[in-house]
Formats: C-alpha cells, structure tokens, sequence
C-alpha cells in the first residue's frame, strides 16, 4: 500500500524522482473525511470483531470441527481478525493525522501483516472452492482431513514468504514537518513498485478469483449432471445435493463480495503506478472508498454466514440472548430468590423487611 502524502490537505505523491507530481488542494474533503473516516474504520473494527469473533466460536463448538470445510472457514476468521486487530487500526490514521506517530517498526509490521492477511483470505476463499469441487467430483479420499490441514500450512507459509519482501520495503518518509509510511522505497525505484502492484494483482486477485469461478462451474456442472442421470431421485439424496448447492453459494458470495471490496483498491494502485493523469477529487474518492471497503471485506465474511448459514444465524442469535442474560442475571437472581422466599414464609416484600429489622 503507497500511502499519499497528508500535509495541510495537499496530497502529493511523494516520489517526485519518478515524474509522479501529481498534486492538487482537495480541502473539500479534508473536513468531511477527518470525521467520516474514524467512524466507518471503528464500526468496522467493532463488527469484524464481533463477527469474526463468534464465526470462530461456532466453527470450534461444532461436532465435525476437522472436516475441510470448518479448518478453511476457521483460518479464514483468522485471518480476518489479524487485518482488523494488527493492520487497520496503524493504517487507518493517515487520515487523521498529518504524519505518522507510530515509527518504522509499526509501520513495516501493519504492512507486512496486511499483505500476509489479504494472501491468507484469498487463499482459504480459493481452497473452499477447490474444496467443493472435489466433493462434487466424488474424488473425496479418507484423506480429506489431514489434506487440508496440510493445504492451510501451506497457504500460511506461502502467504507469509509473499509479504516478507514489504516488511523489508516498507520504511518512513521524512520531509520536514511530518513523517509518512510509505511501502515502496525510493531508493529502490520506479520499476520495483510497479513490480511489485502487478504481482499483486495477479497472485492476490486475477489468479485466486479465475481459480475459483474454475470450480464454482465445474461443481454445478458435476452436480447438474448428476441429477439429470438419475432416473429416480430419493428424498434423502435430494436433500444433501440441496446442502451442497447451499454451501457452494455460500462460498461463490463471499468471493464475491471479496471481489466487490478489493477491486477499488486494485483499480487504484494500478491507475497510481501507471497513470500519468492529475489526483482529482474522483481518485481521492476511489482512495478512501478502496482503502475502506478492503478492510471491511474482515467484517463482511461474518455477515454473509450469518444471513446464509442458519445454524450460524441461530447461533448468534443465542449467543446474543446469553449476553443479555448475564447482563440482568444478578438482578433476576435476586428477585427469583425473594420470590421464592415470600411464597416460602407466606411474607409480603414488607413484612419480610420488618421480620429482618
């Protein structure tokens, strides 16, 4: 992520070395922005929290917490509560404050952890689709278990190796009066920033997202021709392909909405490295707009499961009435506790008082 400069609302891009002065006063947002910002990133916080926090919860107190399915969904809550906990909360202060308050290490951490976060979500997207397809293929070996244990292993080690190169890139740009995290280097030149977007681009969305749809079409087509060749459908086989069906469209929308949250940012990036054309107030907004929506795609996820997922739904929705329960509970306690001693002793609230005088 290549961060614009913030000083006394003039945004700049700060590598001038590159010919990318694209400079313009944009204070008809500066107002707007400094308050609107801060309260759409704390209610992302407070509901990917929430959300991802009960999501995880549901996925280890269920009977079936190994099968594939539950380790990719539990990992994937995972990672979202890293992005929330570990990368928005440093990143989202660039626009409140003018320079960066938190020093290098912070600032090569939040990086590296929002690249590792963004590999880990596409990933788990990816191997839920791959996943159902090898249900749907009827190619499940008694394997499945420990194959996707080793799958996430896997993608956790690959999406570490994949951020390691901003840990090592991403430092503090010092100008006099303010300091800003930036994620490419000067230094290390135009080529290794557009380099590295396109990488980006292709690995973390253009390839996971084309593998996925791969396998959204080839399971529905497996499933379509397995209904079509049976000649008589039992009730029971009906019912598990309509499970099937319900879990593949659970998982093709939260690729989706992955899809509806990160392609801002993507568009952005590439128009910021290879676009020569003025930062106007329509990229300022495409900024804010990507940079918002990438990290509420962690408060999504939970959501999607919550209005497809039933026994999630009720899970929630339980876990919402304990929590008010234990809210009341002492009262109530009290009051059950002098019910039952006035229908014990015969006593009125005001007789009982008096006896204890």
């Amino acid at each position: 992520m290549f961060n614009t400069t913030i000083s006394n609302f003039n945004l700049t891009r700060n590598y001038s070395q590159f010919d990318w002065n694209k400079t313009r006063n944009l204070e008809t947002f500066s107002n707007l922005e400094s308050v609107l910002i801060p309260i759409t990133f704390s209610m992302i916080f407070l509901f990917g929290i929430i959300g991802n926090g009960v999501l995880l919860s549901y996925m280890v107190r269920r009977r079936r917490m190994t099968s594939p399915h539950n380790i990719y969904v539990i990992n994937l809550a995972v990672g979202d509560l890293l992005m929330l906990t570990v990368s928005m909360p440093f990143m989202s202060t660039i626009f409140t404050f003018e320079t960066w308050p938190y020093g290098d290490i912070v600032c090569k951490l939040s990086e590296f952890f929002h690249t590792l976060c963004c590999s880990v979500t596409v990933c788990m997207l990816t191997a839920l689709s791959i996943e159902r397809y090898i249900i749907a293929s009827g190619r499940c070996s008694e394997h499945r278990n420990s194959m996707a244990i080793i799958a996430v292993f896997v993608i956790w080690v690959y999406s570490f190796m994949f951020a390691i190169p901003d840990l090592v890139s991403a430092n503090l740009y010092e100008d006099p009066g303010y300091e800003v995290c930036v994620l490419y280097r000067h230094s290390w030149g135009e080529a290794y920033a557009k380099t590295m977007t396109i990488q980006k681009l292709i690995f973390l969305f253009i390839v996971p997202v084309m593998t996925s749809f791969l396998c959204y079409t080839a399971t529905l087509i497996r499933l379509l021709q397995v209904s079509s060749n049976s000649s008589t459908v039992q009730i029971d086989t009906a019912r598990e392909d309509g499970k099937k069906v319900h879990l593949i469209i659970l998982i093709f929308i939260l690729m989706i909405v992955f899809i509806f949250s990160w392609l801002p940012r993507r568009i952005y990036l590439m128009w910021y490295y290879f676009d020569p054309s003025p930062y106007d107030n329509f990229w300022h907004l495409m900024k804010l707009t990507g940079f918002c929506l990438m990290y509420a795609n962690s408060a999504f996820n939970p959501l999607v499961f919550f209005v497809l997922d039933r026994d999630f739904r009720k899970f929630s929705i339980s876990c919402c009435h304990k929590y008010r329960t234990q809210q009341y509970s002492p009262v109530d306690s009290a009051n059950a506790k002098n019910g039952q001693t006035m229908m014990l002793t015969g006593l009125t609230p005001i007789d009982e008082i008096g006896s204890m005088v």
